[in-house]
């Protein structure tokens, strides 16, 4: 097998497709910076006179950027958020004409002090920016803001390489294919270990994006990826790829590219005056209350994002529009339509690991726990909200400590013993009669956003069941069921 052959698999293809249409002059992509980069000056530009720091590619020409280049390059990497600059150390601008790629990293065993650079395709890159020359981007800004989403779209592949450099458990079979440490300073590093551990993501980011996207095919709720089919999903309507779960179609490629996708849409949309839509558009165009089943995959993914703090809050806000969980504190809410009909907010509680009493268990719980007031016909009834979710992973793994692998809870989960007897949603007290128990008997739990910080989502009550307590448990399953669509927010301190 061939050089070329080998590496084929090691390039992260720039989407190419649907970039042509013409903005008019006065929609500017606003120019913030130039050459070096104000927020990341750190970054450097490898030249001809570098090649023995370059990795090699066959019918390939080093080139030294023009002014123009390298202004749009400040300007990109201006907006990059921060654990984004420091993943990048390096870039190079290589003429590759035979290449359909837009721009690149490196991931291969055979680079592997090349981690940390990013490679940009001017032969390809022309075909928007005619070479990135002044004139031309004035006439048609959308080539600028294009170019800049390679870029960003590029460095989020470098991201994922410098996290799993630090993660504990290496999504790698063997060392030599892990990304080196070194390619990256101490500080880089650190930053990485934070972000892993406020996300409890030791196992790693792609393999949690992959999880959280399976949850939502299993519902029928997200498409498969594509594969190399994604080509052939291209026509597809921004709305039709949404429900699919993705931001572009080739976001649909696999789980490195939809990540990818998603932060650099989500990012030039807002500095680009919302030309480089994708699945923002969509949901800026929703204005019932409540997250739609047609967009739940791609908010949730944005949610995690967000999250790891690939996107700022104004970006996030600007994608999802008016998509939010509407949890205004700790606690658990009650809504018909946008009205909050109950509310459950004292002592917010929770614990992560295994269940009380449940020895033999080795399954790892989220338990997030609130207490309030449920009127009813009968009475007003204190009780206790108990949302228990099962978020144990396949153990791939040999540590003794197997819960401290196990992320946070994101995606859709199906609750309730019709569905899942490990995931439960329950409404109890201790009153006069005896314990009132009202369970959720089938339900769907989604978790958007999750992380040290906090964690919130929403659940759809389908069904109650199990009463205890008699007729007084009936009467509370029944107000439990008018208000079927809660929301819920967690604080982690709040234990």
């Amino acid at each position: 097998m061939g050089l070329k052959t080998r590496l084929t698999w090691f390039f992260s293809i720039g989407l190419i497709l649907m970039m042509s249409q013409v903005i008019s002059a006065d929609e500017r992509l606003p120019r913030k910076s130039s050459w070096p980069s104000q927020k990341c000056p750190h970054v450097e530009v490898l030249g001809s006179d570098q090649s023995d720091k370059i990795a090699s590619y066959s019918n390939s020409t080093i080139e030294d950027p023009e002014p123009e280049q390298l202004d749009v390059l400040g300007e990109a990497l201006d907006m990059l958020p921060d654990l984004h600059c420091k993943a990048v150390r390096y870039v190079v601008f290589m003429n590759r004409k035979n290449s359909t790629v837009d721009g690149w990293t490196v991931k291969s065993m055979w680079d592997p002090d090349k981690h940390s650079q990013l490679y940009l395709n001017t032969a390809k890159l022309a075909n928007f920016t005619n070479p990135w020359n002044k004139n031309e981007v004035d006439k048609n800004p959308k080539k600028r803001a294009t170019a800049i989403s390679v870029f960003i779209h590029e460095a989020t592949h470098l991201v994922i390489r410098l996290m799993q450099s630090q993660q504990r458990s290496s999504p790698y079979r063997t060392a030599q294919l892990r990304p080196r440490e070194s390619n990256w300073p101490a500080d880089a590093r650190q930053m990485a270990k934070d972000v892993i551990s406020s996300n409890r993501l030791e196992t790693g980011v792609i393999r949690e994006w992959q999880r959280i996207h399976d949850s939502f095919v299993a519902l029928g709720l997200a498409a498969k990826y594509y594969g190399r089919d994604w080509k052939e999903k291209a026509n597809k309507s921004v709305d039709d790829l949404a429900v699919d779960g993705f931001m572009t179609a080739y976001g649909g490629l696999n789980s490195n590219e939809d990540i990818a996708e998603v932060v650099s849409k989500a990012i030039i949309r807002e500095a680009s005056e919302k030309r480089e839509d994708g699945a923002c558009k969509v949901m800026n165009s929703r204005t019932k209350p409540g997250i739609n089943q047609k967009d739940a995959a791609i908010f949730t993914k944005l949610g995690f994002v967000r999250s790891l703090g690939f996107i700022s809050e104004e970006q996030y806000t600007s994608c999802v529009g008016n998509l939010k969980i509407q949890a205004p504190t700790p606690g658990f809410f009650s809504y018909s339509g946008s009205s909050i009909i109950k509310s459950y907010t004292g002592n917010p509680r929770a614990a992560f690991g295994k269940l009380e009493g449940s020895s033999g268990d080795s399954r790892v719980y989220s338990t997030i726990k609130a207490d309030g007031v449920l009127s009813t016909s009968a009475r007003d009834i204190p009780v206790t909200v108990d949302f228990v979710l099962n978020i144990t992973q396949p153990k791939r793994i040999s540590d003794p400590d197997t819960s401290s692998y196990v992320s946070y809870p994101r995606g859709i989960y199906l609750i309730g013993p019709r569905h899942n007897r490990f995931n439960k949603l329950r409404f109890w007290s201790l009153v006069k009669e005896g314990d009132l128990i009202v369970d959720v008997g089938q339900g769907i739990a989604l978790v958007s956003r999750a992380s040290n910080e906090f964690i919130e989502g929403s659940v759809v009550i389908q069904r109650v069941s199990n009463y205890s307590g008699g007729l007084l448990s009936a009467i509370a399953g029944d107000e439990v069921v008018k208000g079927n669509r809660m929301t819920f927010r967690y604080k982690p301190g709040n234990n």
